[in-house]
């Protein structure tokens, strides 16, 4: 077991979560850490290892004009991921608390949508994530 390893990735956990509102719950195979990790050592496994991955976080979830702010407190963010990347944070925005959405849908709940492109024999095509949460969980 590499103890380098598990304390680089309890960091870079640690700070997706508190400080860029992402996760890497979807990396399943943890091939984006590892990859990150190896680049990590590649740099000469630099003493400050927080702030050089608050850099390459930065760069790795990313947001159309700012970040989720997710409202469930008991809730860690699942950032979700596309071929083993994150997806690019797009909006959030609540179902509106009306009659109709009450009755047809879950008025009041918070919908944050995230986007992706997949490359295919035409180019590329565009990959869509709604994740959701309710008020007050």
């Amino acid at each position: 077991m590499d103890m380098q390893y598990l304390k680089f990735h309890g960091t870079a956990m640690e700070l997706a979560e508190n400080e860029f509102a992402a996760s890497f719950t979807e990396d399943v195979e943890q091939s984006l850490v590892k990859n990150i990790y190896e680049e990590y050592l590649r740099d000469g496994s630099p003493k400050t290892t927080a702030k050089w991955l608050r850099t390459k976080l930065k760069n790795i979830f990313r947001y159309v004009d700012t970040p989720p702010i997710w409202i469930e407190k008991s809730f860690h963010p699942i950032w979700p991921f596309l071929d083993g990347n994150p997806m690019i944070f797009i909006k959030q925005f609540s179902v509106p608390d009306n009659e109709f959405c009450a009755q047809n849908l879950s008025a009041g709940t918070i919908l944050y949508v995230f986007g992706g492109r997949r490359k295919n024999e035409h180019g590329f095509e565009m990959i869509y994530r709604v994740m959701e949460q309710e008020p007050g969980l």
